[in-house]
């Protein structure tokens, strides 16, 4: 993905809630978009995958519960 680090420019100059929507395919994309600032992932053409989904759902978890301990 090439689009990671526009979310990080994003979220570093601005308040606003940040969705990263582009090529959340799995734990990992969704975790590298957190780590680049995003607020929340949307997950796109994988969201009939009902694994992808479950994946992309825990890392948001741990990511959450992460950053609540902070």
């Amino acid at each position: 993905m090439d689009s990671e680090s526009i979310v990080g420019d994003v979220a570093d100059a601005t308040d606003l809630f940040v969705v990263a929507n582009n090529g959340v395919q799995g734990a990992g994309t969704a975790r590298e978009y957190f780590a680049y600032g995003a607020d929340a992932v949307s997950v796109g053409r994988a969201s009939d995958d009902r694994d992808v989904l479950a994946a992309v759902r825990g890392a948001a978890d741990d990511w959450v519960a992460r950053e609540a301990i902070r």
